[in-house]
């Protein structure tokens, strides 16, 4: 009949065949045949208040709770609830979620499963399931799951990474995400050639706070800069990242203002068809300590004494009794001790 219950036509048809029988019980105490007969009919009367009482208490009886829930935690805010119906089939109505002895939801008898969402992550939650139409007091399967932690938020990264090259030197400059960001430090990497991977991929120029670093870098390959934010567990974010095609200042060592030992090494771009160099030092701006004229685009001075000091390099051209110069390839200042 299409409500779980027994089918019609078989009923009928039981019912029938045990009139029978105790109807040919009476004819039989009738023809004087009373042991045969009064037993027939007593059968049958026992046996029809059995059936009817079977049929009405299966016809009436809802089916009872899952036999098996299981609870999988598929994310920190998400869990999955399968279940197996019990052996006297599915509910008429369908089945209630609980969660927590709350109610959270009414799915169709034919569906076993549902996803509960909207979760804390790291909490521990109780399920039930059970009948719609079965008694409110009737226990439930039961299980309890734990979501997992969250996964660990990266810091922010850097905005408007720029990278400004100069006669000299290279200047890349950010800005910082907001205050309530997280970040404690900001990572500078350099690689010539190909982009940093990491926080340890090249020559670190930065590890602190700040917006800006000077770099200065000698390369005819591809200068590349990965600038990471970092929180205070290490984490660091996505990288943003810069290049220069390549940078090949005039004057190549020392660095500006660098700090160089009492024989520092000077070295400059080389001048097409200059026959030699004129190399000058002076102690302070003021006093010139070294003239020199290398036939190479290097120079290693005598011992020089502490201070601060300018250099100054000048093509030349043909014979040097000809003293024929060409413009300043580049000056700069380093100090030393």
């Amino acid at each position: 009949d299409g409500e779980g219950g027994p089918p019609t036509d078989g009923v009928v048809l039981l019912v029938g065949l045990l009139a029978v029988g105790l109807a040919v019980g009476v004819r039989a105490v009738r023809a004087r045949q009373a042991a045969v007969g009064a037993s027939l009919v007593a059968f049958c009367t026992v046996y029809l208040l059995v059936v009817a009482a079977v049929v009405t208490g299966v016809a009436g009886a809802a089916p009872g709770s899952p036999t098996t829930l299981t609870a999988v935690a598929e994310a920190p805010d998400r869990v999955l609830l399968t279940w197996v119906p019990p052996a006297d089939g599915e509910p008429s109505l369908g089945w209630l979620v609980l969660r927590d002895d709350v109610v959270v939801a009414e799915v169709p008898p034919e569906v076993t499963s549902y996803t509960d969402g909207g979760l804390q992550p790291a909490t521990t939650y109780r399920y039930a399931v059970r009948a719609v139409d079965g008694s409110p007091d009737e226990a439930s399967a039961g299980t309890s799951v734990r979501t997992p932690a969250a996964p660990p938020v990266a810091p922010p990264p850097v905005r408007d990474l720029r990278v400004v090259a100069g006669a000299r030197r290279v200047v890349v400059s950010w800005r910082l995400p907001g205050a309530s960001a997280g970040v404690t430090a900001v990572v500078v990497v350099r690689r010539l050639g190909r982009p940093p991977t990491g926080l340890v991929d090249g020559r670190v120029l930065l590890r602190g706070r700040g917006t800006a670093v000077v770099d200065h870098p000698v390369s005819a390959r591809p200068v590349h800069y990965g600038v990471w934010t970092v929180d205070d567990r290490g984490r660091p974010s996505v990288v943003a990242r810069g290049r220069l095609a390549r940078f090949l200042p005039a004057l190549r060592t020392p660095v500006e203002g660098g700090r160089v030992g009492p024989r520092p090494v000077l070295r400059w771009r080389p001048v097409r068809r200059a026959a030699y160099y004129n190399v000058q030092i002076w102690l302070g701006g003021a006093r010139k300590v070294v003239t020199a004229w290398p036939v190479g685009p290097s120079y290693r001075p005598a011992r020089l004494r502490r201070g601060r000091y300018t250099w100054y390099v000048y093509p030349g051209f043909g014979p040097r009794r000809d003293v024929r110069y060409g413009a300043l390839i580049g000056s700069g200042t380093f100090v030393v001790g």
